[in-house]
């Protein structure tokens, strides 16, 4: 449905199974003229997408494509598909797998392994945000250089002290 090839071919021929997987989207479109919009936006020319021929739909990018069909407008200045564009924004913005969070909880288990659950939630969040930081800036830890006043205040630090949470 999101990819080109397939829009370009009404694959499927109908929204109304989005409209039955996620039945929210009834309360901000209108389901008939969303399914209208989904046959209509076949009709836009190959040259409205810098295209000569169908088959140059199957290698297209999906953002690409759908941004040209949801600024297409009406000879009046109108938006042509503001139900569609609800409706394949929708698909657009949910993730493909839980990979993403599947990891997260990988990383948590390596940060907090069930015999050291006595951690607070205070420190596995610091220790999580620093290993993020590590990953994304591409280092480790012996790569990294803490500044002298950070090593000297850590060790003012009471190791296994209370944490003390303030509710503001």
């Amino acid at each position: 449905m999101i990819k080109p090839k397939n829009a370009r071919k009404l694959s499927p021929q109908s929204l109304s199974c989005l409209f039955m997987r996620y039945p929210v989207l009834r309360d901000h479109v209108n389901e008939d003229d969303a399914d209208n919009e989904w046959r209509a936006h076949v009709n836009l020319s190959f040259h409205y997408f810098n295209v000569s021929e169908d088959f140059e739909f199957h290698n297209m990018d999906a953002e690409f494509y759908w941004n040209r069909v949801f600024a297409s407008k009406s000879p009046s200045g109108e938006i042509r598909f503001p139900n569609l564009k609800v409706c394949i924004s929708l698909l657009l913005t949910l993730p493909f797998s839980n990979a993403a969070a599947e990891r997260f909880f990988s990383h948590m288990k390596d940060t907090k392994p069930p015999k050291k659950n006595g951690l607070h939630d205070k420190s596995v969040d610091a220790v999580m945000k620093g290993k993020i930081w590590l990953k994304s800036n591409g280092a480790n830890a012996g790569s990294v250089t803490i500044p002298d006043s950070l090593l000297q205040l850590s060790k003012t630090v009471k190791t296994n002290a209370a944490i003390k949470v303030c509710n503001e």
